[in-house]
């Protein structure tokens, strides 16, 4: 059983960068754009969407060369990926805090202080310039992957690059993929206003640009466990003899009820949890199993006004 020394610190103000919303609000686009692909065909979003708890709702995901979302998402050219992704969408929540120095499923990007800048990358892949946060790295890493965003050799120059291993340079992958993004108006007005004007834009602007928007957007600190977290425990919760005697081993003990008629007096518990006898003795057989897998329509209830469910 859990104890108050396993669970976490909650997250502060203070484990996350303090960003500028005005600045958040320029790079919302940019993560829902396909222009960061090859073949301008999908974007950040596509697999990490809010609508599906930033991810895409799927066990394995279809990458460039698809279209639609989640579960709607289908291959739709012949050039798209022989395989799906090998791995799930991971969700973006908090990723902007400062406890996350370790990024994707494989820990290929993490803070390192031997490694370029802070920052160990996979060969062949080290930084150009510094960024602030892993998950800055992570970003610009992802968009030379050619299933998930670039596409293939023959589709397009950046995915040539790239199969030739040409990421660095003023060639490379990596710079071509800035040269889409600053040939655009839009963009260029707002990293003019970050970067500078005449200052030639950088993948790792890009990079930061979108760790600031991933951060702000998908900061998650407010769910009943966080507030459990920062000491809000007032919520109901029923007792049982513990509300009586005050004694804490009283907690959630219930008085046994006579097994008299047991069969016709449905439902179950003390809270009625339970409108099937068997199911009801099925959650005793494993008392820490049981609540994890309780399904709440077992429970028979009367539907309520919106003034008694306020």
């Amino acid at each position: 059983m859990a104890t108050a020394s396993d669970l976490p610190n909650p997250l502060m103000p203070s484990d996350f960068p303090v960003l500028n919303t005005e600045i958040v609000a320029l790079w919302r686009q940019l993560f829902f754009d396909p222009v960061l692909s090859g073949n301008d065909d999908i974007a950040c979003a596509t697999c990490h969407h809010p609508a599906l708890g930033t991810g895409d709702a799927m066990s394995l995901s279809i990458g460039e060369g698809g279209l639609g979302l989640g579960c709607l998402r289908e291959v739709v050219n012949g050039n798209a990926p022989k395989a799906r992704i090998p791995r799930a969408a991971p969700a973006l929540f908090n990723l902007g805090a400062r406890e996350f120095s370790v990024m994707f499923h494989d820990g290929r990007v993490q803070l390192n202080r031997e490694a370029m800048y802070g920052i160990a990358m996979p060969e062949g892949r080290t930084l150009e310039r510094p960024v602030p946060t892993a998950l800055a790295a992570q970003n610009i890493l992802l968009i030379l992957s050619h299933d998930e965003m670039e596409g293939h050799p023959g589709e397009n120059p950046i995915a040539d690059a790239i199969g030739a291993e040409i990421i660095h340079g003023p060639n490379g992958a990596w710079q071509q993929i800035t040269d889409k993004v600053e040939a655009i108006d839009e963009y260029r007005m707002a990293f003019d206003w970050i970067i500078g004007k005449n200052q030639p834009l950088h993948i790792t602007d890009i990079g930061n640009a979108l760790s600031q928007f991933i951060t702000y957007e998908f900061c998650a600190t407010d769910s009943p466990f966080d507030q459990y977290l920062n000491g809000k425990d007032d919520a109901y919760a029923d007792a049982g003899r513990g509300m009586i005697s005050g004694i804490e081993d009283d907690k959630y003990r219930f008085r046994t009820p006579s097994l008299r008629n047991m069969t016709l007096s449905a439902p179950y518990e003390h809270n009625g949890a339970y409108s099937d006898l068997e199911a009801m003795v099925r959650h005793h057989l494993d008392r820490f199993e049981g609540p994890g897998i309780y399904d709440r329509r077992q429970a028979a209830l009367h539907e309520l006004g919106e003034s008694a469910k306020d």
